[in-house]
């Protein structure tokens, strides 16, 4: 045989002998998933109804039976998210009671899984946890069982005693700025116990004239009790901007709140071309001034006469002698000078 056919056969003959494995293997059906509704729950109780019960959707899509397991778990709010933990310790997971915390959904069919909400010994303000959905595949054509989970998150506010309250604490521009804002960053925090949704309408002003104006928080996103959260609000100016003093007016609230609160500050708008125009007019005034002194000077010196100082010759001048005093006469001398004229 030669030695081309011969390699032929033996590559043929490997690449048949690596299928076979394929050939004898379970095929692996994977789980199309699960849909839950809806995304996150939110309860409010009252002093009249501080308990509630809610409802939560769960479908199995796959084309085999598969077995849920739910359960209430902590979140963790500092980073904007109810992020769920692996721990059940918080106020808000004891306080909820699960009725249905195990069952089996056959394909495409659904069940409601209602979750009961006492609020009797939640402090005042918002309280947050997740409900985890785990799915466990029951195929018993797969070799590894599939395993997904999905959470809900559940906000419950307690009404008695709840505060609400949003304060912007950074962002508006003091100062002297060289360019226009095209992008500025603001920061609310939540000084409240319970969770709100921020707004707030931006204008940059020029006296009474608008030149830009946007909005914050399109999204809806929520901010949690104590903190803080920084939005950017994005500047399209129609027209090109002089030097001048502008405004930055911002109208912010929470949802749910009728009267908004105003914060206003001013700035100004001094480009670089400004300084160096500034520099250039002194640089100017500088040079004329100096060249006018030097003239002023020039033609003072021509017509002033330069005047020698005379010499002042030294005078002797006698010093008067003084005269004696003379010697007043005694009462005896009168006498005798009066005897002798008589």
């Amino acid at each position: 045989m030669p030695t081309k056919s011969l390699r032929t056969l033996l590559v043929g003959s490997a690449l048949l002998w690596s299928m076979v494995p394929l050939l004898h293997s379970p095929t692996v059906n994977a789980a199309s998933g699960v849909t839950v509704s809806p995304a996150f729950v939110r309860i409010s109780l009252t002093a009249a109804q501080p308990a509630q019960d809610t409802a939560i959707s769960v479908r199995n899509n796959a084309i085999f039976p598969v077995a849920f397991t739910v359960q209430a778990s902590d979140v963790d709010i500092r980073g904007g998210t109810m992020a769920p933990l692996a721990t059940q310790s918080s106020a808000a997971v004891k306080a909820l009671t699960i009725q249905t915390p195990q069952f089996t959904l056959q394909p495409d069919k659904s069940i409601n899984v209602l979750v009961h909400i006492d609020g009797s010994a939640l402090p005042a303000g918002g309280q947050y946890a997740a409900i985890i959905i785990k799915q466990i595949t029951n195929d018993p054509k797969t070799t590894v069982p599939i395993s997904q989970a999905v959470s809900v998150g559940l906000f419950i506010s307690k009404e008695v005693g709840v505060i609400r309250s949003l304060k912007l604490t950074a962002g508006l521009p003091h100062g002297v700025l060289l360019s226009m804002p095209s992008s500025q960053k603001f920061t609310f925090t939540n000084t409240g116990n319970t969770d709100v949704v921020p707004r707030a309408a931006i204008s940059v002003m020029h006296g009474s004239i608008v030149d830009a104006k946007t909005t914050i928080n399109e999204v809806s996103e929520t901010q949690f009790a104590g903190q803080s959260r920084s939005f950017t609000a994005i500047f399209n100016y129609q027209h090109k901007l002089w030097p001048g003093r502008y405004s930055v007016q911002v109208t912010y609230r929470y949802d749910g709140q009728e009267v908004p609160i105003v914060a206003q500050a001013s700035f100004w708008y001094l480009p670089a071309w400004c300084f160096i125009l500034l520099f250039a007019i002194l640089g100017i005034g500088a040079r004329i001034g100096f060249l006018y002194a030097k003239k002023r000077n020039l033609v003072t010196a021509h017509k002033t006469k330069l005047i020698l100082p005379q010499t002042i010759a030294p005078t002797t001048q006698e010093m008067p002698i003084p005269e004696k005093p003379k010697k007043k006469k005694s009462t005896r001398q009168k006498a005798k000078k009066v005897s002798k004229e008589a």
